[in-house]
């Protein structure tokens, strides 16, 4: 990860706009297996990975003293998505298994994490 980051810093990149993994557990295919639940093991591990991206970060800012970035947190933008859906317009029909109705918002292809994205960023 390091690497990566450094090669484009030796390019001339100064500023960066990162966003950590999401709750990778929570996609439709692991809800589904675990009966509308989250799969915590895939949540932990995007977790683990976000917290080393964070703190490798923090590191390299300070060596690198030109270099500055801003990191969005998606992991807890999407966990807000999936505890709280009604507060980003999807419609949870009673009567539908949860995972139905969240499948239903992941085909219309994301319609509320733009919604989401611009009320994390921009207030």
């Amino acid at each position: 990860m390091a690497t990566f980051w450094q090669r484009i810093y030796n390019n001339g990149a100064k500023k960066f706009g990162i966003a950590g993994v999401g709750a990778v557990g929570c996609c439709p295919a692991y809800r589904l297996k675990n009966k509308t639940e989250c799969f915590s093991a895939a949540n932990d591990l995007s977790a683990k990975y976000n917290e080393a991206l964070q703190s490798m970060l923090k590191e390299w800012q300070l060596e690198k003293k030109d270099m500055s970035y801003s990191y969005f947190d998606t992991y807890a933008a999407n966990q807000d998505l999936v505890h709280n859906p009604t507060s980003y317009g999807i419609k949870i029909l009673p009567f539908v298994p949860l995972h139905y109705n969240w499948c239903r918002y992941w085909i219309l292809g994301h319609h509320s994490s733009d919604k989401l994205f611009n009320i994390t960023i921009f207030g």
